[in-house]
């Protein structure tokens, strides 16, 4: 966590180009809400039963608040990772999920099962260098047609133009 023990940019940069391949994941939440209810909710339980402890705390406030939640609700995003990634062609290996319609597994990435069952066949994937080639450069194309920084704070801009 020392600030002198992190990558500078053109070190991260490097590390990623010098990976044959990284694992990830996307971001999100399985109960995305627009207000604070549930928030406010679990943090009140929380201050009233401080004297639970941690395993028997997680198990109440799922099961109070979580367990019969339809999960509709559920906001799952593509990181900044995976566009870094994407943009110095490093292979991805990802968990299957949702990446925003942007990355498709077997596609512009290796996909791993959540349970791992399919570890062998990621490996084989790995092992064939002209699929690794045709992944990264598919993700790559992705990163760079649609998905540059400038573009979105483009986009940003305008929308907040509009709002004004």
């Amino acid at each position: 966590m020392d600030e002198k023990d992190r990558f500078i940019k053109e070190h991260w940069a490097n590390f990623i180009n010098n990976c044959k391949s990284m694992i990830g994941t996307n971001t999100g939440f399985d109960y995305f809400q627009l207000n604070d209810n549930i928030r406010n909710k679990v943090n009140k339980f929380l201050n009233t039963n401080r004297s639970l402890n941690f395993e028997q705390r997680n198990e109440k406030i799922y099961n109070t608040f979580f367990k019969k939640m339809r999960k509709t609700n559920s906001m799952r995003l593509l990181s900044g990772k995976n566009i870094e990634m994407a943009g110095c062609k490093t292979l991805q290996i990802l968990v299957d999920g949702d990446y925003g319609n942007y990355l498709e597994p077997d596609i512009h990435y290796i996909k791993i099962n959540k349970d791992l069952t399919n570890l062998e066949e990621c490996f084989e994937k790995l092992s064939d260098r002209n699929l690794c080639e045709t992944i990264t450069d598919k993700a790559y194309s992705v990163v760079i047609q649609n998905l540059k920084f400038s573009d979105h704070l483009l986009k940003l801009s305008y929308f907040i133009k509009s709002k004004i």
